[in-house]
């Protein structure tokens, strides 16, 4: 957002800013579904090769899991209704034939060299062990216990890291794919198709990282308003001073389950105290200083399902009293939190608690962040 995208046009300039795997993408998506007519049938079809990677990836990080439960010798369960089973040596090794299918490479990929499972790839021939690899009861246990603690560190009260803070880097949440590969296993025919031509759900569900700077102007209630979209990584942040000239608003997105989440450039890093010390650099800085800020708090609805398995308490929170499992009053201490970073106290921190993927939600949630900033607008004047 250079000098040349001056507010001499009137123009709301948003900044969409977070850490990595937070969801700003996927809100990025929704601007165009709501307000730029969107996507047509190419632009659909232009995420078929990424939603059908999504999912070979997904499985295999849910695959390295099971592998790493099979090693420590967790063969005798029970499966998610309870049902105790065993898992002998004929069941272990169907398991290991079935994810080295998936695990092949492609054609394409073996003409290329490829040996990095990053360059895994999808093909028809993948689809029978997909299935069945899904349906396995072990796979399915070991998917619903995915969510177990990172690790058993030590809880400070504040939100730095320290050196005694060292989560597993075997932790389930090294595998942020594996958060959607349920949505797309239940879809996984018709993803397999060879007609097939993604949904807008399908493309809302996707996960393709950010790099780079992307932006995007639309008309909104009257307003002209410009949205841009910075690659959340730590190698990307460099790029984001750039984009600060000029700036109306920052909307700052949290994934609520980063709280048993560690970094995927930096595993012995917990996600949300990532998330905390970044958001304290940005609104205290002199930029953001006395602007309009939005904490996103998202992903709600991964939220809803984890808390009732790992209280915040028990994870990174040791300061948090409230009711245990309880995902309003955890929802609302995170807030607290965060709003307490930012030092101008004549400044308002507004919360919204989102759920990206939810098209009703985010249309009530922009409706709402366009009160504020026209409030915010003249309020300043």
């Amino acid at each position: 957002m250079s000098s040349h995208t001056s507010q001499v046009d009137n123009t709301i300039n948003l900044l969409l800013l977070g850490i990595s795997e937070s969801g700003k993408s996927t809100l990025f998506k929704q601007v165009k579904i709501l307000h730029q007519n969107g996507y047509t049938k190419e632009e659909l079809s232009s995420f078929t090769k990424t939603i059908q990677d999504n999912l070979i990836l997904g499985m295999a990080a849910l695959m390295d899991l099971v592998q790493h439960s099979l090693s420590q010798k967790q063969v005798i369960t029970t499966s998610p209704n309870n049902t105790p089973f065993v898992l002998d040596q004929e069941q272990q090794e169907l398991l290991r034939t079935h994810t080295q299918h998936i695990l092949r490479k492609s054609n394409d990929d073996d003409k290329n060299g490829s040996t990095s499972s990053s360059h895994l790839s999808y093909d028809p021939s993948k689809l029978a062990s997909l299935r069945f690899l899904w349906q396995h009861p072990y796979v399915q246990h070991v998917f619903h216990q995915r969510h177990g603690k990172v690790s058993n560190h030590n809880n400070n009260n504040n939100h730095s890291n320290s050196s005694s803070d060292q989560p597993s880097a075997t932790s389930s949440w090294s595998y942020p794919l594996i958060d959607n590969l349920a949505y797309f296993m239940n879809h996984c025919e018709r993803i397999g198709a060879a007609s097939y031509v993604p949904s807008v759900e399908d493309v809302l569900h996707c996960r393709l990282r950010t790099t780079g700077v992307h932006e995007t102007k639309f008309e909104f209630g009257g307003l002209s308003m410009r949205l841009v979209d910075v690659g959340g990584q730590r190698n990307q942040r460099k790029k984001w001073i750039h984009v600060f000239d000029n700036v109306t608003a920052l909307i700052f997105v949290v994934s609520l389950v980063e709280y048993n989440q560690v970094l995927e450039e930096d595993p012995t890093t917990i996600r949300i105290r990532e998330s905390m010390l970044l958001f304290e650099e940005l609104v205290n800085c002199s930029v953001f200083y006395d602007k309009p800020v939005m904490l996103f708090l998202n992903k709600v609805d991964l939220f809803n399902d984890l808390i009732k398995k790992v209280d915040i308490s028990e994870q990174c929170f040791k300061d948090y009293h409230g009711k245990k499992h309880s995902a309003p009053d955890a929802i609302q201490f995170i807030a607290e939190k965060f709003k307490k970073l930012r030092e101008n106290k004549d400044a308002d921190v507004f919360v919204e608690v989102t759920c990206a993927v939810d098209t009703n939600n985010i249309k009530k949630v922009l409706e709402n962040l366009k009160t504020i900033i026209l409030k915010e607008s003249l309020s300043s004047k």
